[in-house]
């Protein structure tokens, strides 16, 4: 039995179970272009406010139907909320949350949501473009004492 430490086998060197060693080949992968896709998410949440305080958050849509299409619901909901909930100080508010995602392409992964593009997966290279990813934001969008409040 040997007492020596492992080696790297050279060239020539006989190798139990595998052979001689007969050349060594530097098999490191060229530099793979890798593509971020920043998408920018649009959601609704509905909130009870009393006297300009969130209060409670009733529900949040999210745009499956379409670009923003979530507004167009979440004021439905308000509207039915509006009616069990009014008085005194009480406003029921849709909020537009627009939040941005980074994601790389999964071609082994099924978009579910939407079946004609690829499955998405995150993406780790957020730091990388940093400056070019815009601040998520929240913007009042409808209220039960006020109406419309942008165009989004």
């Amino acid at each position: 039995m040997s007492t020596e430490e492992p080696r790297i086998p050279e060239v020539g060197d006989y190798v139990k179970g595998h052979g001689k060693l007969i050349s060594l080949h530097d098999v490191t992968p060229p530099v793979q272009k890798i593509t971020a896709y920043l998408f920018e998410s649009h959601d609704a949440t509905v909130v009870l406010r009393v006297n300009g305080i969130d209060v409670k958050h009733f529900v949040t849509l999210h745009s499956l139907w379409g670009i923003e299409s979530c507004l167009e619901n979440a004021v439905e909901e308000a509207e039915s909320y509006a009616k069990k909930y009014y008085g005194e100080g009480i406003e029921i508010v849709v909020l537009h949350n627009i939040s941005h995602v980074l994601g790389e392409i999964d071609r082994f992964k099924q978009n579910y949501h939407d079946r004609r593009f690829h499955g998405f997966t995150a993406s780790d290279h957020s730091y990388e473009i940093r400056d070019q990813i815009p601040e998520d934001r929240t913007e009042e969008y409808w209220s039960s004492t006020r109406g419309f409040l942008t165009n989004a």
